[in-house]
């Protein structure tokens, strides 16, 4: 057993040098192959994202929602150009109760129904169930919201968040 350890180094080192140059030869740049393409950097329009007249967090009256669900979102910079919609998050954060079974008592809780979507505004089956559960307190978020500019760079938005009065 002692004779075969020394075997084993003289075959392990020159087989690991071997293999160690191999692998390094293979990543040899040639010359006139080191060309550099400058690559302008992009830097994304500031923009905000509006739902009808509404900007950042608000808070409005359950009718303003109602009209609102079924007008498209927008992402807009300080000179009102407008920049066309790649897709965004829509969170619907909807108010309700949770009943102990053993004691009977309820407290208020809240569920998430969250999407992704690539057009706006909402689809139609979103639109109906929102209006017939829409509630004082639950809220809207459009999150992740991804627009994209005339030579088509792709940027992120601001999240909107829109409260029920």
């Amino acid at each position: 057993m002692n004779k075969m350890i020394p075997r084993l180094k003289h075959i392990t080192i020159p087989a690991v040098l071997l293999f160690s140059f191999c692998t390094g030869n293979g990543q040899i740049t040639k010359p006139g192959n080191n060309r550099v393409i400058p690559v302008q950097k992009f830097i994304p329009p500031k923009v905000k994202t509006a739902w009808g007249n509404n900007t950042d967090s608000v808070s409005i009256s359950i009718e303003e929602a109602l009209q609102l669900l079924s007008i498209p979102i927008r992402i807009s910079d300080e000179k009102k150009k407008l920049y066309a919609l790649s897709s965004y998050q829509f969170l619907y954060r909807k108010l309700g109760v949770t009943e102990d079974e053993i004691s009977g008592r309820t407290s208020p809780s809240s569920t998430v129904v969250a999407d992704f979507f690539r057009s706006t505004p909402l689809p139609d089956i979103w639109v109906r169930s929102i209006s017939t559960q829409l509630k004082k307190g639950e809220e809207f978020y459009f999150f992740d919201v991804v627009a994209k500019d005339n030579q088509g760079h792709f940027f992120f938005a601001p999240t909107l968040k829109v409260r029920i009065n």
